[in-house]
Order: structure tokens, then sequence, then C-alpha cells
């Protein structure tokens, strides 16, 4: 008996092709609109459709690439950019003051700098 012979890509990568075109054909939308780029960055972080499909698209990082376009798109749009003068940006920007400073005394500061057993395993010398 021989065995069958596919001609093409697997049918499984068909949806990794079609996702990678999809993300792709939106990115020189994004740098003409950065909004668009906003809607697409969060489409992906909430759905994550590249974990839906098998093949090479589940290792691609479609967030970060659409993230930093949308990034470089809005500073490169011509679109007025002045932070609204409200109570409200005055409160968060006094949020962040406030976490930043509290990070400085915090009581278990190695909590905030990442993986506890990852850094013990390091200091450890269990990883290389």
């Amino acid at each position: 008996m021989t065995p069958h012979l596919r001609l093409g890509p697997e049918p499984d990568s068909m949806r990794a092709i079609a996702l990678t075109f999809i993300i792709f054909a939106s990115l020189p939308l994004i740098l003409v609109k950065p909004y668009f780029g906003v809607l697409v960055w969060s489409w992906i972080s909430y759905f994550n459709p590249h974990r839906y499909i098998w093949g090479f698209a589940t290792e691609i990082r479609f967030a970060l690439i659409v993230g930093a376009l949308t990034i470089i798109a809005y500073f490169i749009s011509r679109e007025p950019k002045r932070l609204p003068s409200s109570k409200l940006t005055v409160l968060l920007f006094l949020f962040t003051c406030w976490i930043a400073f509290a990070d400085l005394f915090a009581i278990y500061p190695e909590v905030g700098e990442g993986d506890p057993a990852r850094k013990e395993e390091e200091q450890n010398g269990e990883l290389a």
C-alpha cells in the first residue's frame, strides 16, 4: 500500500497562513490610522486567535508587532497630540507617581521584580 501524497501546505497550516495574512494586511492601515491599530491589538490580546491554530503562526508575537507599529504610527501621525487638562488626567498622573513611590519602599521588593521561584533557581545556579 502506498502512502497518500499531499501537495501543498497542510490543512492545519492554512489557518495559520490565513491569520498571518489578515494581520499583516492590516499593518498598512495601522500606519495610516493608529486607532485601527488599537482595535487590532485589542482583538489579538483578548481573543488570542493565534492560539486557536496550529503551525508556524503560534510562535509569532502578533500583539507585539501590532502594538509597536501602533505606537510608531501614533507618533508619526499628523493628529494633534495634547493631554487633556482635566482632574482625571491629574489623578492618573498622581496615581502613577504613588505606585512608583510605593514600589521603592515595598516590604517585599523581590515580588515586584519578577518570578521569585525563577530568581531562586538563578541564585542556586540551576539555570544557565
